[in-house]
């Protein structure tokens, strides 16, 4: 069964958090880079929806990076050592 949430509906997909998803998460693996971005229109299984408090807390693993580009924090990037 596929369940459709309004956009405003949308649960974190941290377990047990009851907040509304505010983030979408997208992974790229190839060049090891995580990016932080506004949420996504719709639900996407591709990436990962989080609330203000996860997505502004998420960090990245050894030697990835991770971009923040909500409209808020555009441009900010975190380099994690390798």
């Amino acid at each position: 069964m596929h369940v459709v949430y309004p956009r405003h509906m949308r649960p974190c997909a941290k377990m047990r958090c009851e907040e509304t998803a505010a983030a979408s998460v997208a992974v790229r693996y190839a060049d090891r880079t995580a990016i932080v971005d506004a949420l996504s229109t719709e639900r996407d299984p591709n990436l990962l929806d989080l609330c203000e408090a996860h997505a502004s807390r998420l960090t990245a693993p050894m030697g990835w990076r991770l971009l923040d580009q909500r409209p808020a924090l555009q441009g900010a990037e975190v380099q994690v050592p390798a």
